[in-house]
């Protein structure tokens, strides 16, 4: 039990440099562009699983495509865009009107469930028993932020 527990402090304080760096740009983005710092975690941990796992389903199928490997990673500065905008969105309807709308944290979490559906749907490809419950939970997430943000466009 011990041994388990030391090996585990030992991961946890390796590549501590790296783990620092990660935290000083999402608490630099988020103090920045606004948002939570969950939110922006959230987010690019969920980009990185999709493509991670998008990629580990391929290969294991033998479907491997540069072509659709090139749009996953494309997706890393497509979502920088976007989220830039929201911010400029938010800040400027912000001034304009004096409203404050958290569009970076709606779009964030917007994010954070369309690319944890496909985590889930790579991980029951790859095999994975994927709880119902959990599964229904994204879909269900994904939809009602979809819903939100269109009553909202309307």
């Amino acid at each position: 039990m011990m041994e388990g527990i030391g090996h585990y402090l030992a991961e946890l304080v390796e590549g501590w440099p790296e783990k620092l760096t990660l935290s000083a740009i999402f608490g630099t983005l988020s103090t920045l562009l606004g948002g939570e710092p969950y939110l922006w975690m959230a987010c690019f941990g969920m980009l990185t699983a999709d493509l991670a796992l998008g990629l580990w389903k391929a290969i294991r199928q033998g479907a491997f495509d540069l072509t659709v490997m090139e749009r996953g990673v494309l997706k890393f500065p497509s979502y920088a865009i976007y989220i830039i905008l929201s911010s400029v969105l938010e800040n400027t309807t912000a001034r304009a009107f004096g409203i404050d709308v958290p569009l970076v944290d709606m779009f964030l979490a917007y994010l954070v469930f369309t690319d944890s559906v496909s985590v889930l749907r790579h991980l029951e490809g790859l095999g994975f028993d994927v709880p119902p419950a959990l599964k229904a939970i994204a879909v269900r997430g994904k939809k009602r932020m979809e819903e939100k943000v269109g009553k909202v466009g309307k």
